[in-house]
C-alpha cells in the first residue's frame, strides 16, 4: 500500500486515477486549488509555489507523488504560450523542487504532444518537435523537471499519455464531442478523418499508472509512453460511435484538417511492456460502450 499525493485530481484523468488507486488500497491525497468535497483526503495548495507544495507534502508524508496539473489545451494558437507557462511549466518546476528526495517515485505527466509531427510509432528516445503551445510547455517542463530531479537525486518518471478518453471528459474533446452530438441526434461535422490517433481508455491508463507506482525502482529515471500502439482513423472511431449510439449524422469532410495536422499519430508501448509487462486492454468497442452509457446517463439526468 502506498501513500500517494496527486495534483490535478479534479481534472478528467485525475478524478479517474484518484478513484482507481483508492479502490486498489492506496491512500490517496488530492491536492487542489480549493476544497471540492469530492475526495476523502483533500488539501489546498498553490501549485506554482514550492513552499505551498512542501507544506502539504510535509503534512501528508507521501512515498509516491503524481503531478498531473497543467493546462491541457493542445490547440495551435500561439497566444496560449503565456498561459501554458503559468499553468504547465511553473507548477511542474515548483513540484520537483518541493518533493523530498526520500520519496520512492515522483511521476510527472507529460504528453504525446511533445512528439509533435515526428514519426509514428513515437518512441521515447526520439527528438521532441512540438507544433502546439501545450507541447512546447510540456517539453520545457520535461527538461526542467529531469534536470532538477537528477541534480537532487530524486527518483522521477516522465509519463507521456496518448489520447485518453472515457466517462466525464470535457465535451470539447474529440471522442466526447462526437458522443454527445450523436446522443442528441445532431449533425457531427468532421474533417475527412483519415488521420490516425492512439486512443487510450481511461481505465486502462489508470492500470498502467498503477504499474508504475507499484514498481517504483523500475520506473525511476524512465520516460514512458502510456499508449496502445494501435492507430485508429478518426473517421472509423466516429463511425463506431454513431453505430453504437444509433443516432446522429456524421458529416465527413465538412471541416478541413487543422494546420500542420498529424496524419499518423500513435505511440510505441514497447518500453512500458518490457519494464512492466502488457496490461489486459479494454477493446475499443467495449470502452466506447461504457463511455457512451455514462454520457447517456448524464444527459438523461439534466433538466429538459
Amino acid at each position: 500500500m502506498n501513500t500517494v499525493r496527486i495534483s490535478g485530481a479534479t481534472g478528467f484523468i485525475g478524478r479517474h486515477l484518484t478513484a482507481y488507486l483508492a479502490s486498489q488500497g492506496h491512500i490517496v491525497h488530492a491536492a487542489n486549488r480549493r476544497i471540492t468535497g469530492t475526495f476523502e483526503h483533500e488539501h489546498v495548495w498553490d501549485a506554482s509555489l514550492p513552499r505551498s507544495i512542501a507544506a502539504v507534502i510535509e503534512q501528508v508524508h507521501p512515498n509516491i507523488v503524481i503531478h498531473l496539473a497543467s493546462r491541457a489545451k493542445p490547440g495551435r494558437d500561439l497566444r496560449n504560450l503565456a498561459d501554458q507557462y503559468d499553468d504547465t511549466i511553473k507548477p511542474a518546476l515548483a513540484v520537483v523542487q518541493a518533493v523530498p528526495e526520500s520519496v520512492e517515485l515522483a511521476v510527472f505527466f507529460g504528453s504525446c504532444e511533445e512528439y509533435g509531427d515526428g514519426p509514428s510509432p513515437a518512441r521515447e528516445e526520439q527528438p521532441l518537435r512540438s507544433v502546439s503551445a501545450y507541447g512546447w510547455a510540456k517539453i520545457s517542463a520535461f527538461h526542467g523537471v529531469t534536470m532538477i530531479a537528477s541534480q537532487r537525486k530524486m527518483p522521477w518518471c516522465w509519463a507521456r499519455p496518448y489520447l485518453v478518453f472515457g466517462p466525464a471528459q470535457s465535451p470539447d474533446r474529440m471522442i466526447s464531442e462526437v458522443i454527445c452530438k450523436c446522443l442528441r441526434g445532431e449533425d457531427v461535422p468532421l474533417s475527412p478523418g483519415q488521420q490516425t490517433r492512439d486512443l487510450v481508455y481511461v481505465d486502462d491508463l489508470c492500470r498502467m499508472v498503477a504499474r508504475l507506482i507499484e514498481e517504483p525502482a523500475r520506473a525511476a529515471g524512465q520516460v514512458i509512453n502510456l499508449c496502445t500502439g494501435r492507430p485508429t482513423k478518426v473517421a472509423d472511431a466516429a463511425a463506431l460511435i454513431q453505430r453504437l449510439v444509433g443516432r446522429g449524422s456524421l458529416k465527413i469532410g465538412a471541416l478541413p484538417y487543422r494546420s500542420r495536422e498529424y496524419m499518423d499519430f500513435y505511440g510505441s508501448p514497447e518500453r512500458f511492456n518490457s519494464l512492466f509487462g502488457e496490461i489486459t486492454r479494454t477493446s475499443l468497442e467495449s470502452a466506447m460502450v461504457a463511455t457512451i452509457d455514462a454520457y447517456r446517463a448524464e444527459l438523461a439526468s439534466q433538466p429538459q
